[in-house]
């Protein structure tokens, strides 16, 4: 899993997200909106939480957005899940992400969500 990028609209998605067997993961506002920055395209997978949100820092905290925040949470949130489990095929582990997201924008799979907002697949 791999951040998608923060270039816009102009931008092309970086490596390692524009792998094809690396989960490309976008940001998205409390709204759904999609983060203004981000860089849409065929390597959209998901999309998380990314925007305004709140990171520690060396003497404090401060407001963060991007694509990297997102991919932080869909990982972490993946990571203690049994898709996520040693002996998981990774393409079984992408299915399941995409079929557990929740369509955002036009129905089906598009370029500013991929298939939408990251939810924890149910197994």
């Amino acid at each position: 899993m791999a951040a998608a990028g923060n270039g816009g609209s102009a931008g092309r998605t970086p490596f390692p997200a524009s792998h094809p067997k690396v989960l490309g993961v976008t940001a998205v506002d409390v709204r759904l909106a999609p983060y203004p920055w981000s860089t849409p395209g065929t390597a959209m997978d998901v999309a998380a939480l990314g925007v305004d949100l709140v990171a520690a820092v060396p003497g404090g905290y401060r407001r963060v957005s991007g694509s990297s925040y997102a991919s932080a949470i869909v990982s972490g949130a993946l990571a203690r899940t049994p898709a996520c489990a040693r002996d998981r095929n990774p393409a079984a582990m992408r299915a399941a992400v995409v079929q557990a997201a929740r369509d955002l924008g036009a129905p089906g799979r598009d370029p500013r969500f991929g298939a939408g907002l990251f939810r924890l697949p149910v197994r």
